[in-house]
């Protein structure tokens, strides 16, 4: 799928979601979860894996069904783009979990300046992803949400 259609397939599930449509097949195989706790005012949470459990959040969260790492970069550009509309997942191998974006003190030149930031948090099961690609995922996370040029650019 590229950008577009991932952008199209979401709203389309979001859509039917919140009229009470989506099939059960239509719920199933995603495998990445993406929860904004700062919506709420969330500053910093550790987000748990609920595997085999039926979960669903309405405007909260993303469901990438199938998404593998590899796909990191349209999982992000969904994220930047699309906003926040479902999730209903049956397993989950990763959650990512975004909090408020709040003015937090940073040196800057030699100066203590107020700079908005979020934090981001990653739960993962080991079984089945590596800690050293989590760290590289949390780190293109911050790349391109920092600077969405880079994933314009693919650099």
């Amino acid at each position: 799928m590229n950008f577009a259609e991932i952008e199209k397939e979401i709203n389309t599930l979001a859509k039917k979601a919140n009229d009470g449509t989506i099939s059960i097949d239509e719920m199933a195989g995603g495998s990445f979860t993406i929860s904004n706790g700062g919506v709420y005012g969330s500053l910093l949470s550790t987000p748990i894996i609920n595997p085999l459990r039926f979960h669903s959040t309405v405007k909260t969260s993303i469901c990438f069904h199938s998404l593998l790492f590899s796909d990191l970069d349209k999982m992000v550009a969904c994220l930047v783009t699309a906003g926040l509309v479902l999730i209903v997942l049956l397993w989950t191998s990763a959650i990512l979990g975004m909090h408020s974006i709040v003015a937090r003190p940073m040196v800057v030149g030699g100066n203590v300046v107020p700079r908005p930031m979020m934090y981001i948090a990653l739960t993962y099961d080991h079984r089945l992803i590596d800690g050293r690609e989590a760290v590289f995922f949390l780190r293109r996370i911050k790349d391109v949400v920092e600077d969405p040029r880079r994933l314009l650019l693919d650099v």
